[in-house]
């Protein structure tokens, strides 16, 4: 028989969309089960999904710690840390003596205690959901009054220190240094795996060999479906078609790669003479590709930093937190539209600068899929 593994995350898709590579490999060696809430994030199921997965949506603390006896798992694994969910997950794991493994998914600096209300009556809903497990779990533990301090300064202070994390499969050291402000690591297992950009390391030579076309490639966020900008649609789509018109106007292309999580149908219709691309090209191939990136926070431009691409990060779009600040180091942020015409005269060249060490720092060695599944497999023997 072999070992069972859980991995949390809130939309079944995402497993699929995110982690499939890695859930592949361990299939081989472990019994794969998921844990999401679909219901919550009003999402359909994925029927496609060749993994046992429980909706843990509205079920009690009683009833998630009855499917964690079930299952008896060797390992659960983790891949946000930012809401009352994740602590309540965490703090489950550490009574049963479940070890715990956070792996990095997007920018670590930005995933700590975030509480994110996109939809004021729709938070509501989920974050009474939330309390109402903790109090379950609260309930049922030796310690309350402790425990509850522990979730007290999670939730509040962002001080994960009373939290035990058992691995963490981490991109490279500069993401450790952010951990290390939130949990006490001395006792965790680190391993460095490197953002994943190809399959295989020897395909990185192809990307960077890329014949570089006169374009341009705008990565897309979903900022207004996570509440991360103030923008309306209407505003969005403005900003959208005067970037196409500013490169165009200075004879480049310029291709909008959407966030797979917006509707690319929505978009191509309100911006019918722009060229938008959803999940039918490789994102890390379409920068390599390209002369010019611009974007937000995506994890998606740290493929621009390796492949030493000039680098701009548009900080007119309202953005409400400082995420942005991740990148500013290293590529020059834009204030307003009128910006937009320095990049023609004034080419960024901070990301060709930049050394080998400063970009491995944050980016890690060895980045491709298969690295990442041979780190994880290493975590969990």
């Amino acid at each position: 028989m072999k070992p069972k593994i859980i991995l949390f995350v809130r939309q079944l898709s995402f497993a699929r969309q995110y982690f499939d590579y890695l859930l592949s490999a361990l299939s081989t060696k472990y019994d794969i089960y998921i844990f999401h809430t679909n219901n919550l994030e009003s999402s359909n199921i994925n029927e496609n999904c060749p993994y046992i997965n429980y909706d843990i949506s509205n079920l009690s603390h009683k009833k998630v710690q009855s499917l964690l006896n079930k299952i008896n798992p060797s390992d659960l694994l983790v891949t946000n840390i930012r809401s009352l969910l994740d602590i309540y997950i965490f703090i489950t794991c550490n009574m049963n003596n479940i070890p715990l493994t956070y792996i990095e998914h997007g920018l670590t600096l930005n995933k700590i205690s975030r509480f994110k209300a996109s939809n004021k009556y729709h938070s509501l809903i989920k974050y009474l959901n939330y309390c109402k497990k903790v109090i379950g779990y609260l309930l049922s533990c030796r310690n309350p009054i402790s425990n509850f301090r522990t979730i007290k300064r999670a939730i509040i202070n962002s001080d994960y220190t009373g939290i035990k994390l058992n691995n963490a499969l981490l991109y490279a050291p500069g993401s450790k240094g952010v951990l290390d402000k939130h949990f006490d690591l001395s006792k965790t297992i680190i391993r460095y795996s490197g953002y994943p950009i190809v399959n295989k390391n020897s395909d990185l030579q192809f990307l960077l060999k890329s014949i570089t076309k006169k374009q341009a490639v705008y990565i897309h966020q979903p900022l207004i479906i996570d509440n991360f900008s103030e923008l309306s649609i209407s505003d969005e789509v403005e900003l959208l078609q005067e970037l196409n018109d500013i490169f165009k106007k200075n004879n480049y292309s310029l291709i909008i790669k959407l966030h797979p999580r917006d509707d690319i149908r929505n978009y191509k219709n309100k911006l019918p003479n722009c060229n938008i691309i959803g999940t039918e090209m490789d994102i890390h191939q379409l920068i390599a590709s390209s002369e010019i990136v611009l974007g937000h926070f995506s994890t998606a431009l740290l493929t621009a930093v390796l492949l030493k691409k000039s680098l701009y990060i548009l900080d007119y779009w309202k953005i409400k937190n400082d995420a942005n600040k991740f990148f500013s180091p290293i590529a020059p942020t834009i204030s307003k539209s009128s910006e937009i015409e320095l990049i023609f005269t004034d080419r960024n060249t901070n990301t060709r600068k930049m050394t080998d060490s400063f970009i491995k720092n944050i980016i890690g060695f060895d980045n491709s899929k298969e690295a990442r599944i041979q780190k994880l497999e290493k975590l969990l023997c």
